[in-house]
């Protein structure tokens, strides 16, 4: 099932959205989650994709990312490893191919 993840979060500790080896980064910490929670068991099948990214410091408000989950959303186990620092808002996608059609504007 393909669902689509709107994120809100405070980057002032984060070193931007996007993985890097040994630095610690939005993404790396919501795929982290993800995997705890049992929404998948390999990146690759998951089919990860973000609508945008942020760089070092900078928070977002409504960071869109999408993910094939292993089971429905109210049968995940943990709900509770999501990382506090993130507001998880979750909606189920229908009808998209690339999430980044799904960001309608950015403001720096």
């Amino acid at each position: 099932m393909r669902y689509v993840f709107q994120v809100a979060y405070d980057g002032s500790r984060y070193f931007g959205f996007v993985r890097q080896p040994s630095r610690l980064t939005i993404e790396a910490e919501l795929l982290k989650a993800f995997k705890e929670c049992g929404m998948y068991r390999e990146l690759k099948e998951a089919r990860f994709r973000t609508a945008a990214r942020t760089d070092h410091g900078v928070s977002a408000v409504g960071q869109i990312v999408a993910l094939d989950v292993a089971k429905a959303i109210d049968q995940l186990s943990h709900p509770d490893l999501i990382p506090r620092h993130s507001n998880l808002l979750l909606q189920r996608a229908t009808n998209f191919k690339r999430c980044n059609k799904l960001c309608i504007a950015q403001s720096h």
